[in-house]
């Protein structure tokens, strides 16, 4: 018996390889959906909106606007401005007062922008909303242009979920 061509095995080396690569691979379940909290995934919409705009921000909170009694307001609205910071990037910083929009550009003079986050609990969700604006550096800046357009803006909004409830009222049974 004479020994196989070389062409005759590089040919039925081929045919292996293409049969294990046209098998099927075995189908694995798909993983389940995490499922991320309304806090989170607004922080992070509002974030990616505007990233180009917010690096080394100061973050402020406005008064949370509510159709709900919310006892724990501040503390919501200190946690969201947090989280947009974090999101934004390590130069941005939240303040954990809520104030008026007047008031935070008046306390974010030193910093190289303004983000302002208004957040409101109506009909079930939780929408908020976040604008960039320039800072001014003096009284004179202040002067000239009292009231600044923002230059970036960003929405975003979700279902209340079990964490935004907490910071409500207590359902009466």
């Amino acid at each position: 018996m004479r020994p196989p061509r070389p062409t005759s095995v590089i040919i039925a080396a081929f045919v292996t390889l293409a049969g294990i690569a046209g098998a099927e691979a075995p189908a694995t379940a798909p993983k389940p959906a995490i499922a991320t909290p309304a806090l989170g995934q607004i922080a992070t919409a509002l974030a990616t909106e505007i990233a180009l705009f917010g690096k080394e921000a100061v973050v402020f909170g406005a008064p949370l606007g509510s159709d709900e009694p919310a006892p724990r307001a501040g503390e919501l609205t200190a946690k969201l401005t947090g989280l947009v910071a974090g999101a934004l990037g390590p130069g941005a910083t939240a303040r954990q007062e809520s104030v008026p929009l007047a008031t935070a550009q008046a306390l974010a003079k030193g910093a190289k922008a303004l983000v302002f986050v208004q957040a409101e609990i109506a009909a079930g969700q939780l929408r908020a909303s976040a604008d960039v604006y320039h800072t001014t550096r003096n009284v004179w800046d202040r002067a000239r242009r009292p009231a600044p357009a923002p230059f970036a803006h960003a929405f975003a909004s979700a279902r209340l979920d079990a964490e935004v409830r907490a910071y409500l009222a207590p359902l009466p049974l």
